[in-house]
């Protein structure tokens, strides 16, 4: 990945502030990812996602695809699409989330022709945030969010989903590749809610290869995110309680001095 640069030449590092008008951006998407995207061997690796999506599928009445906003999500979302254009994103918004990203999540939805479902996120980040308790809220939430006062994987299965299709990959984490050798990437949950994971043996380079090959479009905030020199693997879209602070002083300086007005002390 080019490093991105002031407009003095001096390297971006971490601890720089972001500033728009003054650095040359850094695009998540390169020409590496649209080569592999092109590739034989690559589009024989999306097929084996579509026919799992499919066998998933097979004897389940109300699916939903659950949807963050990240590039690994983006890249479910668009395979599940093509396969069954009815099958419904719920979005659980919690609250402290990028800035973009309540824009950006509805916008996608729209875009992509997938109906969304926006729900009250509600497990707990961090250890130490729960989403919607405190009032005043962090920011106003969208008119259309449901207040659902329960974790999705409980209020799902109450509100008759009977199959969630994840963006989840194997190599993120060592508790998802237990699960995966133990259970499959098709597999009936506590509750009967089977789990779907498409994505299960993809690495973060096989995701923005899908992405470049579409043209899909992902959350601003990577481009943002790669200019100010965070890795591919680390590059991640989520809760606020879970970024480093560095990377929000570097990327959203003003949102960082905000959040920690409000909550002293829990990203230093």
């Amino acid at each position: 990945m080019d490093a991105a640069v002031l407009e003095d030449g001096a390297e971006l590092t971490g601890l720089a502030r972001w500033d728009a008008g003054r650095v040359s951006v850094t695009r998540a998407v390169s020409a590496s990812d649209r080569q592999h995207g092109a590739s034989w061997a690559f589009r024989r690796q999306v097929a084996t996602a579509q026919v799992l999506i499919e066998r998933g599928l097979a004897g389940v009445d109300r699916p939903y695809i659950a949807l963050s906003g990240g590039k690994d999500s983006l890249v479910l979302l668009a395979l599940t699409h093509d396969i069954d254009p009815t099958i419904p994103a719920i979005w659980a918004d919690d609250e402290l989330e990028y800035p973009e990203t309540p824009t950006y999540v509805p916008s996608l939805c729209r875009d992509l022709g997938v109906s969304l479902r926006v729900v009250q996120g509600w497990a707990r980040h961090a250890g130490w945030f729960d989403p919607w308790r405190k009032q005043p809220f962090w920011r106003e939430p969208l008119p259309e969010m449901e207040w659902v006062g329960e974790r999705m994987e409980t209020w799902s299965v109450k509100a008759g989903y009977d199959c969630v299709l994840v963006g989840l990959r194997a190599d993120e984490a060592a508790h998802r590749r237990q699960t995966l050798r133990r259970l499959g990437a098709v597999y009936d949950a506590v509750g009967g809610q089977r789990r779907i994971w498409p994505l299960a043996g993809w690495s973060v380079g096989d995701v923005w290869a899908y992405i470049a090959a579409r043209d899909l479009p992902y959350h601003p905030a990577y481009d943002r995110l790669a200019t100010i020199g965070v890795s591919r693997e680390k590059s991640r879209i989520g809760p606020l309680p879970l970024a480093d602070g560095w990377v929000l002083r570097a990327g959203w300086p003003e949102t960082l001095d905000q959040l920690t007005a409000r909550y002293p002390g829990r990203w230093e």
